[in-house]
């Protein structure tokens, strides 16, 4: 962010932005559907970095992360390329290592963003001026219900202040360390989707969606085919219901 007043942002018109996200959610959905997804990542790299030129104010920092993931799988995947043909080997006798490494560097960016996160918030705005802003983000959703209660709201917004700036900096400072720990990895991605599903309600979309995209990461192979064999099973009409329910309350 301290780059932008330096950088500042091109000024590309907006049919450049378009096409830039556009290739982005071409090689997202291709990289899903096509077996070779490696690749589909490793050309995704290429928008990811231009979209930092055309991308919103408030979310640089957050791209600029992803991006630097994507060059890695890039950097990777070159490098890879280059041992096979250096090898002229069979495929069977091809060895995993750079898939290994892959998953390790991908894993560091998203403890690294964590981080990143959490540091500039060390700062004498986040315990006065954000404050406010933060517990109004808790606050917001209960509204309802302290009207309904008859509880007074400044009473309420005293008690969610010091969960709202002392509990998200303590939360960005945790689920690195969980994330890192091998025995404790499925409880840093449980209780990071606890800490970012309320904002995806909110619709903090960015940060949410891009760290939670890395969750899989941490899974070992049989959790994650646990996990798409329990997603891709049919779907009975009580849970649909639920879900219909809550998406047309929030």
């Amino acid at each position: 962010d301290r780059w932008r007043p330096v950088v500042p942002t091109i000024d590309w018109p907006a049919a450049s932005g378009l096409a830039v996200a556009g290739a982005m959610l071409v090689l997202s959905l291709l990289a899903i559907a096509l077996p070779n997804r490696r690749v589909m990542l490793a050309l995704l790299a290429v928008p990811a970095l231009a979209w930092n030129l055309v991308s919103p104010e408030r979310i640089p920092a957050h791209n600029s992360v992803m991006a630097a993931a994507l060059v890695i799988v890039f950097l990777l995947a070159l490098g890879e390329l280059a041992e096979r043909h250096q090898r002229r080997a069979s495929p069977a006798l091809w060895g995993r290592e750079w898939y290994a490494w892959t998953l390790i560097g991908l894993r560091a960016v998203c403890v690294l963003t964590y981080l990143f996160s959490f540091l500039p918030k060390l700062n004498p705005e986040w315990f006065t001026e954000q404050a406010s802003i933060t517990t109004s983000f808790l606050y917001q959703p209960i509204e309802p219900l302290v009207g309904w209660l008859g509880v007074r709201p400044q009473s309420v917004r005293r008690l969610l202040t010091p969960l709202a700036v002392y509990g998200t900096i303590l939360l960005e400072l945790t689920l690195p360390l969980l994330l890192c720990w091998r025995r404790t990895r499925l409880w840093g991605c449980l209780l990071g989707l606890l800490f970012h599903l309320p904002m995806l309600a909110q619709a903090v979309g960015d940060f949410p969606v891009l760290i939670v995209a890395f969750y899989p990461l941490f899974l070992s192979l049989d959790q994650a085919r646990e996990l798409l064999r329990r997603c891709g099973r049919p779907r009975t009409l009580g849970p649909l219901v639920l879900r219909a329910g809550l998406g047309a309350l929030g």
